[in-house]
């Protein structure tokens, strides 16, 4: 793996993770944005994996408003080997 690949992927995952919430929850990008007090345009970036080295932690606190999940659950997701087997619970 070349180096910056791990950081692109948990990007990547990142990003499937929260489209995955949004669609569930039948959201789209405007709606979710809008919940989360940030423009369209930085929620489909960081949806689409392209976010911005660094997210803060109020980035991530937005997120977690947004698509009411504990930010606990997101913070797991980038740091996770594979986010997308990661079970919500009960």
């Amino acid at each position: 793996m070349e180096p910056g690949d791990e950081r692109k992927r948990k990007n990547t995952d990142f990003g499937r993770f929260i489209k995955q919430l949004r669609k569930g929850m039948e959201m789209g990008q405007e709606e979710a944005s809008g919940k989360a007090g940030m423009h369209i345009t930085q929620w489909s970036i960081y949806e689409s994996g392209k976010n911005p080295e660094g997210m803060t932690i109020a980035t991530l606190g937005k997120f977690a408003k947004a698509l009411r999940v504990h930010p606990a659950i997101l913070v797991a997701v980038i740091f996770k080997d594979n986010p997308l087997e990661w079970e919500l619970p009960e």
